[in-house]
């Protein structure tokens, strides 16, 4: 497995990773332009804006919708976008922020559902803590959990970091499970910032009746309660899809099929 490229999250950051950061933190407002220009290239080029989406291209919807947890600036909605123009599409972000440039972007889309709300394992209300270093908000840091939304940032990854410039704000929201919806899934992505358990146990019923493919992020206890239930962990890597063990947990986003499923089956085929 060593041909595959470890892109998740690590506080082992080169020296030009660390000031890129501290660059961004002082002009943030080039993020959203920056933004708008990667948007514009992905889209000539036709390609996601992470090579796991590509596991799309192999996906029929057959009248069922996508499903988007962690919508955060939209970079997803392309993604779906890029391989099925007109599917359905019910995306969740429970940062008011995030959601307001979500609508501004993508306000248009007909076949968009917007939600300014959080799943988990229940409906409850709770404090989102979103980071902010030199007021530049952090936004893919945001978690339910303050000491992971704060943790990140540190001398580690960003160049002559300051404590003092580093804040939490707490941002009240409102948190359902994807179960309390009627929705009819084929394709399910979860980026929530540790709480890929919480959205999974909350969407028992709904991956148990429409098995759904799943793209998440690396958690391993959300990839135990997985495997348990006949689910088995995959790397998307160069159009192929390779299996994983349970100790091979070295990626940032993970496919998920389930072995008694035909159709899952026929996309495990056709990449090998």
């Amino acid at each position: 497995m060593s041909a595959i490229r470890d892109i998740g999250l690590s506080n082992d950051m080169t020296g030009s990773q660390r000031f890129i950061r501290d660059l961004q933190s002082r002009f943030g407002g080039l993020l959203d332009a920056k933004t708008n220009i990667q948007c514009s290239i992905r889209k000539l080029r036709k390609r996601p804006f992470e090579p796991e989406f590509e596991i799309l291209k192999t996906l029929y919807p057959k009248g069922r919708c996508a499903i988007d947890v962690g919508a955060n600036r939209g970079q997803s909605i392309e993604a779906i976008r890029l391989y099925h123009a007109s599917v359905q599409i019910n995306a969740f972000e429970p940062s008011a922020p995030l959601f307001r440039k979500l609508v501004t972007r993508h306000g248009v889309d007909n076949n968009l559902a917007l939600h300014n709300i959080g799943l988990g394992n229940r409906t409850m209300s709770a404090e989102l803590y979103v980071p902010y270093y030199r007021d530049f908000m952090y936004d893919g840091l945001s978690s339910f959990s303050e000491g992971r939304a704060s943790n990140w940032l540190n001398p580690d990854t960003v160049w002559r970091f300051k404590p003092e410039l580093l804040r939490v704000e707490k941002h009240p929201c409102h948190i359902s499970a994807l179960d309390k919806f009627s929705f009819k899934p084929f394709f399910l992505k979860i980026h929530v910032q540790g709480f890929e358990l919480d959205v999974l146990q909350g969407a028992k019923h709904t991956i148990r009746s429409h098995f759904p493919v799943l793209l998440m992020a690396n958690n391993e206890d959300a990839d135990l309660w997985l495997r348990a239930k006949g689910w088995t962990q995959y790397a998307y890597f160069e159009d192929k899809l390779l299996e994983m063990k349970v100790n091979d947990l070295n990626l940032y986003n993970c496919v998920y099929l389930h072995s008694q499923n035909p159709d899952h089956r026929g996309i495990v085929e056709a990449l090998n």
